[in-house]
Parts: C-alpha cells; structure tokens; sequence
C-alpha cells in the first residue's frame, strides 16, 4: 500500500530533500588558511607561548571530571574562568599553567625516568619519545 505523499518543501527553487552539488568553480578557490585555534584542543585566543592548557569534558562522569579537578590541581593549574571556547569540545573547562612552570615540570620528569633508568628500577624504554613528551 503506498500513501499520498504530501508535496515536499520548496526553499529558493529547490525542493527539500534534494542534494545540490557544487560547481567546478567553487573548487577553484582555495579555503581559508586554517588558524591555531582550529586545531582539535585548542583552546580559542590563548596564548600559548605564555600558557598551557588542559581540558576537562564536562559531558564525562562526574567522578572522572572530579579525579581530572585533583589531577590538575596537583600538577600546578589553575581554572581558567569565563566560558572559553576550545575546537573540538562542546562542553569543556579549561586549565592553565604558566608556560614555564610546565616546562620546569616536564624537565623534571624527564630527570626523574633518567634516574630510575640509571639507578636500575625502570628500563630505557622509559626514555622513548613517546614517554617523555607525554604530559
């Protein structure tokens, strides 16, 4: 059995439901250069040669985004106010540390792996770069 369909919409000519591709000349035209703060995590108008940031998904667990809270805070952040906008995230908070403390954090990182590895108690694949430019 097939029912009546009611006439579909029509918008400027084109009937809804309709694909309407775009032309070879739309093609011709390169984009926009994409800006730092398009990249997935970033947050919009930091500066992060003076900052770095971490995000908390507020859409997470409530005891994860309370785990992440302690975690950060730990580490030296602190939370950024107002409401931030970060590519990617459609609800986020956002932390901040002054760029030099988390480089002085991450220099100290580094020196404690390389002295479990030379004392022994880890091995050098705690050295690889993909531990050691971990956060």
């Amino acid at each position: 059995m097939s029912k009546k369909q009611a006439p579909a919409a029509v918008v400027a000519g084109i009937p809804s439901g309709s694909l309407v591709m775009p032309s070879e000349a739309d093609f011709e035209t390169a984009p926009p250069p994409a800006s730092d703060d398009d990249r997935p995590g970033r947050v919009a108008g930091l500066d992060y040669t003076a900052w770095a940031a971490a995000v908390i998904d507020l859409n997470a667990p409530a005891d994860r985004v309370a785990k992440e809270r302690a975690r950060l805070l730990q580490k030296g952040y602190r939370q950024a106010g107002g409401s931030p906008l970060v590519s990617g995230w459609a609800n986020p908070e956002v932390w901040v540390i002054p760029r030099a403390k988390y480089e002085a954090n991450r220099a100290a990182r580094l020196q404690r792996l390389q002295d479990a590895v030379a004392s022994g108690r880890m091995t050098e694949s705690a050295l690889a770069r993909e531990v050691v430019t971990r956060a």
